[in-house]
């Protein structure tokens, strides 16, 4: 059936590359960052909520859309809109940020393992291993779909 093909290998390891960059990227991004945990809550003295670490308010949610002075209206942003972007940044805290990391990094690795072990079972089962771990892969690359490194052959569906 399918025989070693080193042009399928070597894009599934491009891709593997690709993903290892953009979690190297996030955790850059994540380690100067105030430390977890992080939590939200209301604030009497101001038309929003505020992000806590554990020693400090670090940002604030305000109810209203600030706007240029252009005459436009600004838009109202509602209560349960404004606390539900509070509490979805504080669960996804630098903390949350490194375990999703993390997991992500196993995920991959055990994708390359695959790779570099498919080619030494039968034929059959490598070309659903291969299948399985491109599809894997492409869906983790997904997440990146705007980076200028992103191939548009990677993608799944289209939106």
């Amino acid at each position: 059936m399918s025989s070693y093909d080193p042009k399928a290998e070597y894009a599934l390891l491009e891709l593997c590359h690709f993903l290892t960059y953009r979690l190297d990227e996030t955790h850059a991004l994540q380690q100067g960052t105030s430390p977890a945990p992080w939590r939200y809550s209301d604030v009497d003295s101001i038309p929003g909520g505020a992000l806590y670490d554990p020693d400090r308010s670090i940002a604030h949610m305000h109810y209203e859309t600030p706007t240029e002075n252009d005459g436009s209206i600004v838009r109202l942003l509602p209560v349960h809109e404004a606390d539900a972007n509070g509490h979805f940044i504080a669960a996804h805290d630098p903390a949350a940020a490194d375990r999703d990391i993390k997991a992500k990094r196993r995920i991959v690795a055990n994708m390359r393992t695959a790779i570099d072990h498919a080619w030494q079972v039968e034929p059959d089962a490598r070309v659903t291993i291969l299948h399985l771990v491109s599809r894997t892969l492409r869906h983790l690359a997904h997440l990146y779909d705007t980076h200028p490194d992103y191939q548009q052959e990677w993608r799944l569906w289209s939106e």
